[in-house]
């Protein structure tokens, strides 16, 4: 069946607070196109989109309470000022979703979850993120302003080409995840955790260390140079020889 699409604009149909719901008729939305639309002050509640085309899309001052978007494709979605309701029943999940080009300006999306899905490209501007998991995910070209992570976990996630330099990246922790050719510069990094991750090409230069763990970690050109603090640092000891050598201290 091919994809069922909706012309209309249908911020009048939404607005007011309206669930979402009472629009569509069906709380698995399958095969329907919304490519270009705008969604004003909408509700979106109880829903699993599946195999949906969201591209280009606006999303703006909208709602999100217990939805899915599985298998569907937001390449190029914006997202302005939206929201989930910050509780355990009411998370934001991405299955397999392709949200390339994605920008997220001023949203609050506490404890969403996202699973192979790919965020190339994405801008995030002054929105929240905490307590959000990420697994087995890709992230590349995108960067961050201004955004608050804390709590947030990424597991068997790919990072490649990502700017996130002047960031608050503390009470972070990646699993399995591989950085490439990443701005980590300026950034405050404290009880943040790295176990099992390669970091290639990383650069941490004028970044605050306080608490930071690296565990089994492997590194190949990563730059420590010029880190603002550095205190309770955990690290094995062949990294805390190749971090002295990058600061032309060696251990005899």
């Amino acid at each position: 069946m091919g994809n069922r699409t909706i012309n209309t604009d249908i911020r009048d149909a939404c607005n007011e607070d309206q669930a979402i719901t009472q629009y569509f008729k069906t709380r698995s939305p399958e095969n329907w196109s919304f490519e270009q639309m705008t969604f004003t002050d909408c509700v979106f509640e109880g829903l699993e989109f599946y195999n949906c085309k969201f591209s280009n899309a606006k999303f703006e001052n909208c709602q999100f309470k217990q939805i899915i978007f599985n298998q569907c494709d937001l390449s190029k979605a914006s997202f302005n000022n939206c929201n989930i309701e910050e509780n355990d029943l009411n998370n934001l999940v991405f299955r397999d979703v392709k949200l390339n080009g994605c920008e997220f300006v001023e949203c609050h999306f506490p404890s969403l979850i996202a699973k192979n899905s790919s965020f190339i490209g994405v801008s995030i501007n002054k929105s929240s993120l905490k307590n959000s998991a990420f697994y087995e995910c890709t992230f590349a070209r995108s960067k961050a302003k201004g955004a608050y992570f804390n709590g947030l976990k990424a597991t068997k996630s790919k990072m490649q080409n990502m700017m996130l330099n002047a960031n608050n990246l503390s009470g972070l922790q990646f699993e399995e995840c591989d950085f490439t050719s990443t701005d980590l510069s300026e950034c405050s990094f404290v009880n943040t955790r790295f176990s099992d991750c390669q970091l290639n090409d990383v650069s941490f230069r004028h970044s605050t260390l306080h608490g930071l763990t690296l565990e089994r970690i492997q590194i190949f050109e990563v730059d420590f140079d010029k880190c603002a603090s550095i205190t309770g640092l955990k690290i094995s000891k062949d990294l805390s020889e190749q971090m002295l050598a990058t600061c032309g201290i060696s251990i005899v």
